[in-house]
């Protein structure tokens, strides 16, 4: 059952489409509404949601991941439309609450647009559970391990490349001519140049947003998270970030 004693009548609620596996025109919208009742068989009841004075037509039966914003908490939960109908004038969809209501607090980085090139290459499940053999197995003279590297030095090949338009320390955004879907993980490696020094990055990142684009050859737009990053990478970045807006400050204060 969903936690749902910390929702109020009158909550403002953020809806978006769960579409995880299918590479979409466009990235996936998220909608305001409004929480009106709290139903006692684990359901709401919110008002359609309202995108450019249009109502948005929730899908029977779809998942959506709802987002509450309390008085003073934010909370999400996945939920499934069981029947839209109209109270009182109004159009509402009943939701049933399919997850825990878990508690959400969004790391708000600054993200410095940027032009960077990087390589890449899609983490297999191939190369993961190779990964996990070579960690559990401390003996390092042994033939599996040794097998188990080898084919793990085969599979990465840094063979795509992109280019990255925004970075923070939470994530990137970049294009690329190759087609990927929500939630791939990737390998990435790219530069930064801090002064006269040039750091070399390598992070991992999931895919969370992608979009097809119409400037060729980049056909594709994606946004990604880090994940498993090391807390030196990220401050490098942070870093990085952070010399090129001061540098950025200072030349338009002398243009001024």
């Amino acid at each position: 059952m969903a936690n749902m004693e910390n929702l109020t009548i009158g909550d403002k609620v953020s809806i978006s489409k769960v579409n995880e596996n299918v590479l979409r025109e466009e990235s996936n919208e998220m909608y305001a509404s409004k929480l009106i009742e709290l139903k006692s068989d684990n359901s709401i009841v919110i008002t359609m949601p309202i995108y450019k004075n249009r109502i948005i037509n929730l899908e029977q039966d779809g998942e959506y991941m709802l987002t509450f914003f309390t008085k003073t908490e934010t909370y999400r939960a996945k939920g499934k439309i069981i029947q839209k109908y109209i109270d009182k004038s109004i159009k509402v969809a009943e939701i049933y609450i399919l997850t825990e209501l878990k508690h959400y607090q969004r790391r708000n980085y600054y993200r410095l647009a940027c032009i960077l090139e990087a390589a890449y290459r899609v983490i297999t499940p191939m190369e993961e559970m190779l990964q996990k053999r070579i960690d559990s197995n401390l003996n390092k003279d042994d033939e599996i391990y040794n097998m188990c590297r080898e084919s793990l030095n085969q599979l990465q090949n840094y063979n795509l490349t992109a280019t990255i338009t925004d970075l923070s320390a939470g994530g990137i955004r970049f294009h690329s001519e190759d087609k990927h879907t929500i939630k791939d993980q990737l390998k990435f490696n790219f530069i930064l140049s801090e002064g006269n020094r040039e750091l070399f990055i390598e992070v991992n990142v999931r895919i969370i947003a992608a979009s097809r684009i119409r400037v060729k050859p980049m056909n594709y737009e994606y946004r990604a998270i880090f994940y498993d990053i090391t807390n030196d990478t990220r401050e490098k970045i942070v870093r990085y970030v952070f010399d090129v807006q001061r540098s950025k400050r200072r030349r338009d204060k002398g243009n001024d």
